[in-house]
C-alpha cells in the first residue's frame, strides 16, 4: 500500500514525499482529541445495578419473581448524587464519560415521551406519567447538567440489539411467548422505538463526546443511524461506529484491559484486535475493562476490586500503547461511587500524575533527541506521534548513547516504553524510526515510578 519507506534518526532531518500522504488513512480532529485523553469513564448504572450483573440482567428467573425486575421501581437509588461521580472522575484525570442510558433490560434512565404500539407510554423508564410506578428523577438530565457544570464531556450508551422489556435479544425475539410485563412488538415496531429513543438522546441533551453502540447497531438500522448521526451528533466519536459515523472507534477484542501490543490506529472494518499498520481506515482502538474483578460491569456488593499493582500494567497496556482506556465506573445502589472504588480511582490518578506528570528530561522539539542531565537516571520513555496526516511510525528503536535499550512498533497517540536498562546521565537518548516520513512531536524520559 505504501510506496515510500523512510528510516530516520531523530538527530537527522527528514526527506518528505508528499505523494505518499494520499495513501494514508487520515484521522478526524475528533478522533485525535478522543485519543489524546487516554482514559475515560464508562459508567454502568441501570436496572442491572439492582438485579444482577449481565446483559441482559433481566431474565425469566427474576422478571416477575424474586427481585421483580419487571417493576420499574426496582430501580431505586437511595441517595443519587451525580456530583459524587464527578469527584472520582477528576481524581483519576478523566475528561469525559459515557452513561448506560439503556442497557439490556430495556430500562430508560430519561423521561421519554415515546409510546408503545397501543399508544400507551413506554412504561419501563424513570419519571413515568399518569401515576405509573417509576423512579421520580430524570437520571440522564441530572448527569448531563452535572457534567456540564463540572466542565466534563459526556455521552450515552444505548444497546440497540437487547431489550428484555420488548422481548428482544440480538435484534430478534428472545422468548417464544412474552411474559407478563413484557411488550409484544413486531420487528418494525421495535426498530421504530429504537430510532425514537436514540433521536431523543441525540437531540435533547446537547453535544455528545462519545456514543456507544455495544454489540453494533444492526443492519436494519445502519442507514437511518448514519443519517441521524450526521444530522444531530456528527462531532461525536462512536464506539463500533464504522459504517454510521465519520468518527468511528473499534473494540480491541478483549475486556481484560491487557490487549496484545502493537495497537495501531489504522485498521480494517472487520478488525476487532490490534489493527494493522497498513489498515485501510483510521479506526483507533478502545480498551474497555472493569475495576471490579471477574469482568463484573454493574455494581455487585462485596465484589473485590483490582489493586493498584494490577491496574498499573493495564494502564501501560492501554493508555501507554495507543489505546483509550474505557474504565468502568459501577455506580452503587445508593447512586454513588462506592468509597472503596473512589479511593482506588484516586490512587490510580495520583500514581499516573506522579509517574508521568513531569519528565526528568525531554526532547527540545519534534524529531530531536533527549539529553539526560548528569546525575539523572531514567528507565522509561514516552512518545507521541504526529498523526494529523496519518499514522506514520512503523517501528522504533531507543538508544542510550550507542546501546539499544528498547524497540517496538506502533506509537500513535501515546506510547510508554519501559526501557530494557536504565539510562544514566550525562547521556543522549535517541530514537531511530522507520515508517512513512514519521514525526515524533513528544519524546520524554522519566525516572522510576513508585510501585513501577
Amino acid at each position: 500500500m505504501f510506496s515510500v519507506l523512510v528510516i530516520v534518526s531523530l538527530a537527522t532531518s527528514l526527506a518528505f514525499a508528499p505523494s505518499v500522504q494520499a495513501t494514508l488513512p487520515l484521522p478526524t480532529s475528533r478522533q485525535l482529541a478522543w485519543q489524546s485523553e487516554g482514559i475515560m469513564a464508562l459508567i454502568h448504572f441501570n436496572m442491572a445495578t439492582f438485579v444482577q450483573n449481565g446483559d441482559p440482567a433481566c431474565d425469566p428467573s427474576n422478571w416477575n419473581v424474586g427481585i421483580n425486575s419487571s417493576n420499574p421501581t426496582t430501580f431505586d437509588p437511595t441517595n443519587l448524587n451525580v456530583s459524587n461521580w464527578a469527584v472520582s472522575m477528576k481524581a483519576l484525570g478523566i475528561k469525559h464519560s459515557v452513561l448506560t442510558a439503556k442497557h439490556g433490560c430495556g430500562f430508560l434512565l430519561w423521561n421519554t415521551s415515546t409510546t408503545l404500539p397501543d399508544g400507551t407510554p413506554y412504561g419501563y423508564a424513570v419519571q413515568r406519567p399518569n401515576g405509573l410506578p417509576s423512579y421520580p428523577r430524570d437520571v440522564i438530565q441530572e448527569y448531563v447538567d452535572t457534567m456540564r457544570s463540572e466542565g466534563l464531556g459526556y455521552g450515552f450508551y444505548y444497546s440497540t440489539g437487547n431489550n428484555f422489556y420488548l422481548n428482544r435479544r440480538g435484534f430478534v425475539p428472545d422468548l417464544p411467548k412474552t411474559l407478563p410485563g413484557q411488550v409484544n412488538v413486531t420487528d418494525a415496531q421495535f426498530e421504530s422505538l429504537v430510532i425514537q429513543h436514540v433521536t431523543e438522546l441525540w437531540t435533547q441533551y446537547g453535544e455528545l463526546v462519545e456514543i456507544w453502540f455495544d454489540g453494533g447497531f444492526g443492519a436494519a438500522f445502519q442507514s437511518v443511524m448514519k443519517t441521524l448521526l450526521a444530522k444531530h451528533q456528527a462531532q461525536a466519536v462512536a464506539f463500533q461506529g464504522y459504517g454510521v459515523s465519520s468518527n468511528p472507534t473499534r473494540w480491541v477484542g478483549t475486556e481484560s484491559g491487557l490487549p496484545s501490543y502493537p495497537l495501531w490506529s489504522n485498521a480494517n472494518p472487520s478488525d476487532s484486535n490490534g489493527g494493522e499498520f497498513n489498515g485501510s481506515y483510521y479506526i483507533p482502538a478502545a480498551c474497555d475493562t472493569t475495576l471490579q474483578e471477574g469482568d463484573t460491569w454493574f455494581y455487585v456488593p462485596g465484589t473485590p476490586i483490582r489493586t493498584l499493582q494490577e491496574l498499573i500494567p493495564i494502564y501501560h497496556a492501554t493508555v501507554g500503547s495507543n489505546c483509550v482506556l474505557e474504565l468502568d465506573f459501577a455506580i452503587d445502589r445508593t447512586g454513588n461511587v462506592d468509597p472503596k472504588h473512589a479511593a482506588r480511582y484516586a490512587q490510580l490518578g495520583q500514581w499516573a500524575s506522579s509517574c508521568y506528570g513531569t519528565p526528568a528530561a525531554s526532547s527540545p522539539g519534534p524529531n530531536k533527541p533527549i539529553t539526560i542531565p548528569s546525575g539523572v537516571t531514567v528507565d522509561r520513555a514516552l512518545m507521541r506521534e504526529d498523526q494529523t496526516t496519518g499514522e506514520r511510525v512503523m517501528s522504533y528503536t531507543i538508544l542510550c548513547g550507542s546501546e539499544v535499550v528498547g524497540s517496538g512498533s506502533a506509537v500513535g497517540a501515546r506510547r510508554i516504553h519501559l526501557l530494557n536498562a536504565p539510562c544514566m546521565g550525562p547521556n543522549v537518548l535517541t530514537l531511530q524510526l522507520s515508517g512513512v516520513n514519521p514525526v515524533i512531536t513528544v519524546f520524554e524520559a522519566f525516572k522510576t515510578c513508585p510501585t513501577q
